[in-house]
């Protein structure tokens, strides 16, 4: 059960460097990936995948 916590967490960091356009280099490493397909709107995928991600997992963490 532990590990939707963890991935709860990686969403959540995942989310909060996406949407507030951090230049932190891991998030600066996923963003670039991304701008690849998405162009100018990488940050906000990135933010947008982090809150599924933190979303889905306690969804799933506390029903399971």
């Amino acid at each position: 059960m532990s590990g939707y916590l963890v991935i709860a967490a990686i969403g959540a960091w995942l989310a909060d460097g996406g949407l507030r356009v951090s230049d932190s280099k891991p998030i600066a490493f996923v963003v670039s990936q991304v701008q690849r397909l998405w162009k100018g709107n990488a940050h906000r995928f990135v933010g947008i995948l982090g809150l599924v991600l933190l979303v889905g997992s306690l969804a799933l963490h506390f029903t399971l």
